[in-house]
């Protein structure tokens, strides 16, 4: 017969043809499966006018895969049994696979009192498209991480991270876990993105070290030093 292929989990239907050499009598027509594999014949008999079954043939989901056969007999009153062996092939179902990654992949500088945004895009592969929730994880006090929106539906693949810090975090760095999760039974996928915090940009200006003397109506000059201190 003609081989069926299909997939683990999954089902195929092939046609089969009966041919009467003496008289028209209905034929019973019974199916032989290995382990893993079912399948069954609709109609399971053929009165005298019908010529054509279906054969459905299911994979179970863990089957290994592999070459299988499967045997269909047809009986006809009166007459010999007669066989025909259907190669059905298996192959492995995809596994469904998320990916995640951060436009900001080398980091992220965020000024204390102010917040900082980067873009998530998000993969899909092994025949999933379902929705995906983003997830950020913890950061030192004072610093927060959001990601807008929360959940991508099917097809969307960005959202926007935006990492706040308080007037009064801490200076320093951490890294921020971003957790990308389909359904149950769908793997996750984290990114690291390191976080720095650091303090505002400050500007502090010196009297000159020597007073300074003017007379009425005279004009003088001194020297004021300008220091400048975390200016990108």
């Amino acid at each position: 017969g003609t081989p069926a292929a299909l997939v683990q989990g999954a089902t195929a239907t092939a046609s089969l043809r009966v041919d009467r050499q003496n008289g028209n009598a209905p034929v019973a027509l019974t199916v032989e499966a290995p382990a893993g594999i079912s399948a069954a014949v609709q109609p399971a008999t053929l009165d005298s006018t019908a010529t054509t079954a279906a054969l459905v043939v299911v994979a179970s989901a863990d089957v290994a895969p592999g070459a299988y056969e499967v045997t269909v007999r047809g009986n006809a009153p009166g007459g010999p049994s007669v066989s025909v062996r259907l190669p059905v092939t298996v192959t492995a179902a995809p596994v469904p696979v998320v990916g995640v990654a951060v436009d900001s992949g080398s980091g992220v500088h965020i000024v204390q009192g102010r917040s900082a945004t980067t873009v998530v895009r998000v993969s899909r592969g092994g025949g999933f498209a379902g929705a995906v929730t983003l997830a950020p994880g913890t950061l030192p006090p004072g610093v927060q991480a959001t990601v807008a929106p929360a959940t991508l539906g099917p097809g969307d693949t960005q959202a926007t991270l935006t990492i706040a810090a308080a007037a009064d975090a801490p200076a320093g760095s951490a890294a921020l876990a971003l957790v990308a999760a389909g359904p149950d039974g769908t793997p996750s996928a984290t990114v690291a993105l390191p976080i720095t915090v650091v303090l505002p940009a400050a500007v502090t200006l010196a009297p000159p070290t020597q007073p300074l003397a003017v007379t009425q109506g005279a004009t003088a000059t001194a020297v004021v030093t300008i220091a400048r201190a975390r200016f990108d």
